[in-house]
């Protein structure tokens, strides 16, 4: 599923393009209300902005991507794992023993 506040207008293409749901939510409480709905302490999320503090604050595994529009602070501190790209994220679920190798104490 993807939540966005979709900044940039292409987020309902993208979900189409990869066969997943979308979900415009406006603030950062409304991305934590929609992980609640899919048992947040069992999700994994992606994100970067302001707007995702609260959802990478809720759930279980939260990804921060360093991609070209920056990493805001907060967001950045709360993070489990840092990684510089979105396709660095989602290989991380390709090859479960890099998630593995990551989050091991």
């Amino acid at each position: 599923m993807l939540f966005s506040g979709d900044t940039r207008g292409d987020a309902a293409q993208i979900a189409n393009t990869l066969g997943i749901a979308f979900v415009h939510t406006a603030t950062g409480q409304d991305k934590a209300r929609e992980a609640e709905k899919l048992q947040a302490d069992t999700c994994a999320v992606i994100g970067n902005g302001l707007i995702d503090l609260q959802l990478i604050q809720r759930v279980k595994i939260g990804i921060v991507v360093l991609q070209g529009e920056g990493v805001h602070a907060k967001t950045f501190l709360a993070a489990d794992i840092i990684v510089p790209n979105v396709n660095d994220a989602l290989d991380l679920f390709i090859d479960e023993q890099r998630l593995i190798a990551t989050l091991r104490e």
